[in-house]
């Protein structure tokens, strides 16, 4: 004979349920008394974190602050105006022009130890009419030693207009 036999057949699934339901009611209470106890543990250690991250705050804006007010004192630094250098004086250039694109290139190396700004400005001729378009003025930055390509835009109407669809010649110029 074991205790179940001595429970009334009423009662026993009720037992069961009700053991299994104290027993989950005892775990959500100690976890809750836990968690009670732990925020009571933490509350000086809260206060102590919560003052350092407010202190690490003060600094960071006093640091922000140090480094905005040295940068309103410090020189401020000249652009250096770099000099006009003419095409000419670079030596050889090669240059293309395309009609279709309206579009003319310019390629050259600079051989010597100057650096400077090239500006130019390209014409399309049509030989038989004598009718020319100019580009927009280009500048590029040149390094000593480097070498460079330019693009010359031109208006696409203005191309047609000159060129149709004959050969137009290209001349490259400085650009005063």
């Amino acid at each position: 004979m074991n205790w179940r036999s001595q429970v009334p057949p009423a009662y026993d699934g009720f037992m069961g349920h009700m053991a299994v339901r104290l027993a989950f009611l005892m775990c959500c209470l100690s976890l809750v008394a836990c968690d009670e106890i732990g925020d009571a543990l933490d509350t000086p250690r809260r206060k102590r974190l919560e003052a350092k991250i407010a202190k690490l705050e003060a600094e960071v804006v006093n640091l922000q602050v140090a480094q905005e007010v040295a940068a309103l004192k410090a020189p401020t630094e000249k652009t250096v105006e770099r000099p006009r250098l003419k095409l000419a004086s670079l030596g050889t250039f090669i240059h293309s022009f395309n009609a279709s694109t309206a579009r003319g290139e310019l390629w050259f190396t600079n051989v010597s130890s100057r650096a400077g700004v090239v500006c130019v400005r390209g014409t399309a001729t049509n030989d038989l009419t004598e009718k020319s378009s100019m580009s927009l003025p280009s500048c590029q930055a040149v390094d000593p030693y480097a070498s460079v390509h330019m693009v010359l835009m031109f208006a696409g109407g203005d191309i047609n207009r000159v060129c149709g669809r004959m050969t137009c010649s290209f001349t490259v110029d400085d650009q005063p």
